[in-house]
């Protein structure tokens, strides 16, 4: 039987390397000689203590900061800027204080000018997906700092991209239904999103290897 070629991978990081330079401390290192490889349907964490480059390393893959050395390709192409096909949730909560739940998670779709009946199905789809759906009327400051982060899953979930990119996503402890990375889990493992999307939270750790590893 004649075998399949290995699908080429979605995501490639090159020798990824990010200096910043500070007036008084001079040249910081984030990231040094990054290199790894994520196919279509993967879920990938990040892992590692705070201040060690993961959010740095999300946003270059996502197109909002420039590597400082190597590259980042998706299919093939160079990362070069922000695209709709890497969607992002930032560890701040990204959503708009003065647009209503629903009206938060329907940005993207109303400024691509989707219809006002899809954009209503969308809202409530993407609400149900992550247990807000009784919330869509209330407004970011009624909500609590998990709530606000499941907005912002589901106002990336509704942009439809290709690529979850997702800044620690289980920061504020989500009590009431599943963690951030696991709602984004669901959505990639979903039959018909398994073979089309890669997810990759971060997520900080304070371990450390003792004297034996």
């Amino acid at each position: 039987m004649e075998e399949r070629a290995a699908a080429p991978p979605h995501i490639v990081l090159s020798h990824v390397t990010k200096r910043y330079t500070t007036a008084q401390r001079g040249e910081l290192l984030a990231l040094r000689d990054v290199s790894f490889e994520a196919g279509r349907g993967e879920f990938i964490s990040i892992v590692g203590p705070s201040g060690c480059g993961k959010s740095t390393l999300l946003y270059i893959v996502a197109g909002l900061l420039e590597a400082s050395g190597g590259s980042v390709e998706v299919d093939g192409k160079a990362v070069d800027g922000p695209s709709p096909e890497r969607g992002v949730v930032l560890q701040n909560f990204s959503i708009f204080p003065w647009r209503r739940v629903a009206d938060n998670v329907v940005y993207g779709p109303q400024m691509r000018g989707v219809s006002k009946a899809e954009r209503r199905r969308l809202a409530h789809k993407y609400l149900e997906l992550v247990g807000l759906e009784d919330f869509a009327d209330y407004y970011p400051r009624e909500l609590s700092g998990g709530m606000k982060q499941r907005v912002a899953i589901a106002q990336m979930l509704a942009c439809n991209p290709g690529i979850f990119l997702m800044d620690e996503p289980r920061s504020c402890r989500i009590s009431s239904c599943a963690s951030g990375s696991a709602t984004a889990r669901r959505c990639c493992s979903s039959p018909t999103a398994s073979t089309r999307r890669c997810c990759c939270p971060t997520a900080s750790s304070s371990w450390e290897p003792g004297p034996d590893g």
